[in-house]
């Protein structure tokens, strides 16, 4: 939706109109229960929610909140800052728009088999 607020001008009724349009009309309902990077973001929060762990244990439990913490934060924008990119992209993609240099429109293509 926000690629659709960002690129069209539309307001928020009318970008999830269209954005559920696009999905749709370019990958089929199918789409909508695949399209995430959820287990991007929870590999990253792998490493966080271990050195919390040891850092508890073998430090102090105010240790661990005092480094867990930031590098959560930091954990939760970068995936979040993937998802919007890579749904920018897609969205470019399915209205025909110019993708950067480098995106290969093939893996675009593939990203959402229908399962």
């Amino acid at each position: 939706m926000i690629p659709v607020i960002v690129a069209e001008g539309l307001g928020p009724v009318a970008a999830v109109k269209s954005s559920m349009q696009t999905l749709k009309k370019e990958w089929g309902t199918a789409l909508m229960g695949n399209f995430s990077l959820g287990m991007f973001g929870f590999l990253l929060m792998l490493p966080v929610i271990g050195i919390g762990f040891l850092l508890g244990t073998m430090i102090s439990v105010p240790v661990a909140i005092a480094v867990a913490v930031p590098l959560g934060i930091l954990a939760v924008l970068v995936s979040a800052t993937a998802d919007a990119t890579f749904k920018a992209y897609l969205y470019s993609f399915a209205t025909g728009k110019t993708l950067p240099t480098g995106v290969n429109t093939s893996t675009m293509r593939e990203a959402f088999s229908q399962r």
